[in-house]
């Protein structure tokens, strides 16, 4: 989780750089851009499965990220 918002706000200090530089509208400014918000994108399914990802066993099952309650019984 803490590389998902370090990748995230690493594209917003590159973006500031390359605007001051003139760059975004290169050719490797646009590639730079591409790859900057294909890893901001890839994060929000990575912050879905983060809750899969930590079940074991039998108890495995798709869920929110908020913990579930508990039954009182049984």
């Amino acid at each position: 989780m803490l590389g998902g918002a370090i990748a995230m706000s690493s594209t917003a200090i590159v973006v500031k750089l390359m605007a001051e530089r003139l760059e975004l509208d290169t050719e490797h400014g646009m590639r730079a851009m591409g790859v900057l918000l294909f890893q901001d994108l890839a994060v929000v399914p990575l912050l879905v499965l983060i809750p899969a990802l930590g079940s074991t066993g039998a108890r495995w099952r798709w869920t929110s990220a908020w913990p579930q309650p508990r039954p009182s019984c049984c």
